[in-house]
């Protein structure tokens, strides 16, 4: 993924925030002991809060 923008509920008040995010990197490491399999899973990212979401804001707040 290079860029991307993501819209989550915020804790506070549950409306959405909007973030975009670049530079997302992932790796994926296998480790094999015996039949035992596991996976380290490590991702890097750039995130910055984008703008308020207007889908999630009153008629009254996007005046």
């Amino acid at each position: 993924m290079e860029n991307s923008e993501f819209s989550v509920p915020s804790p506070k008040d549950g409306k959405d925030v909007d973030f975009l995010v670049w530079g997302a990197k992932n790796k994926i490491k296998p480790h094999v002991n015996g039949s035992r399999i596991s996976f380290t899973v490590t991702c890097n990212a750039s995130a910055s809060y984008s703008r308020p979401n207007p889908r999630s804001m009153s008629p009254m707040s996007r005046a």
